[in-house]
């Protein structure tokens, strides 16, 4: 499933049906999708969508760490977010290519009446970067992962984004953001969705706890005191650096402009079973 198709995706729409037992179940287009989900653990599934939870067409065994196939995953669709689509394919570690929870996170980037430059870390395969670009911003898209930004380009394609500005690279976070700082590059928003731990595509290693604080540090430098809005967004999942830790850093911190304006939000998704799901943290930013 790591290719990407040649042909014009289908569009299809996504929900989530239910959850429970640490599972989710989701439905895209009339593909129902069986997947692990740490948050569901506790939770008991819906009696409503039994039917669907023994007939999945798809499921991802957490054990084996491979995918079950009941029907062949469709050859080529796109889930639509507002202005833009991306393309949904059964990853080896479980992904299916989107991030449907955060939705109020892209329509809250983009909620500014003018355009603004914003510069996108651990960016993934694009949701808030297509978001931003189809308001007119112009957007500094920053992956460790080859295969993340062939997918982003791919996506900015199939969204009839191909001319818009971004600016697509493959890169360790801290690295470039502290290039990115003695260039005197500035940017009115920052987005960052920092994994728990990782490694760039040269293989160094990534640890939240020992490497987002110095990274914020940097960051700081690269926000514009000209711009506005001026706007921060982290998204995290991670149990070692959670909101708090990240609000406590804000507050105290002598580099970030100060602001009262930090809200604290969980990511969390309703399920057609009437439940919502949590799927992680978002800390947002605002400075006048």
């Amino acid at each position: 499933m790591s290719e990407l198709p040649e042909i014009v995706p289908r569009e299809v729409d996504y929900e989530l049906l239910d959850f429970g037992d640490g599972r989710k179940l989701e439905r895209f287009g009339e593909y129902v999708v069986i997947r692990p989900s740490p948050a569901a653990e506790g939770a008991m599934v819906h009696a409503g969508f039994q039917d669907q939870w023994r007939r999945p067409a798809a499921e991802y065994d957490l054990s084996s760490k491979r995918w079950i196939f009941h029907r062949p995953w469709p050859e080529s669709i796109a889930a639509r977010f507002d202005d833009f689509r991306l393309l949904l394919q059964a990853k080896p570690a479980g992904h299916i290519g989107c991030f449907p929870e955060q939705q109020h996170n892209w329509r809250w980037l983009t909620d500014c009446k003018k355009p603004f430059n914003a510069i996108n870390l651990f960016a993934h395969t694009g949701g808030a970067t297509l978001a931003m670009a189809s308001r007119g911003c112009s957007v500094t898209h920053l992956d460790a992962s080859k295969p993340a930004i062939e997918l982003l380009r791919y996506n900015q394609r199939i969204s009839g984004l191909a001319a818009a500005p971004i600016r697509s690279i493959v890169d360790d976070a801290g690295k470039f953001v502290a290039r990115e700082a003695k260039r005197g590059r500035r940017y009115g928003v920052v987005v960052l969705d920092p994994p728990a731990y990782g490694h760039d595509h040269r293989g160094r290693a990534w640890r939240i706890e020992r490497d987002l604080w110095p990274l914020m540090d940097d960051l700081s430098k690269l926000l514009d005191p000209e711009a506005a809005p001026r706007r921060l967004l982290l998204t995290g999942h991670s149990p070692q650096v959670g909101p708090r830790e990240f609000r406590q850093y804000i507050l105290a911190s002598q580099l970030w402009p100060k602001t009262s304006d930090v809200a604290v939000c969980e990511n969390n998704i309703k399920a057609a079973s009437g439940k919502a799901l949590n799927a992680g943290f978002s800390v947002r930013l605002t400075w006048d």
